[in-house]
């Protein structure tokens, strides 16, 4: 990745990618400074309130 700001673009990340599960993704690479980078990114169960409106039963009054 290379940051597309004009003021900065020495900035750059080498980064590989690994998906062990459908909610895991690890992330390891370098940035410009030649620091190691490990990040894990797990998925949040998020619900929106929309979509399990649309599937619940209707209710008359």
């Amino acid at each position: 990745m290379q940051n597309k700001n004009k003021n900065h673009k020495d900035e750059t990340q080498v980064l590989h990618y690994s998906r062990p599960t459908a909610n895991r993704i690890i992330l390891n690479g370098i940035n410009e400074f030649r620091d190691s980078i490990y990040v894990i990114l797990d998925r949040s169960d998020k619900k929106y309130p929309l979509v399990e409106g649309r599937y619940s039963s209707i209710k008359e009054y």
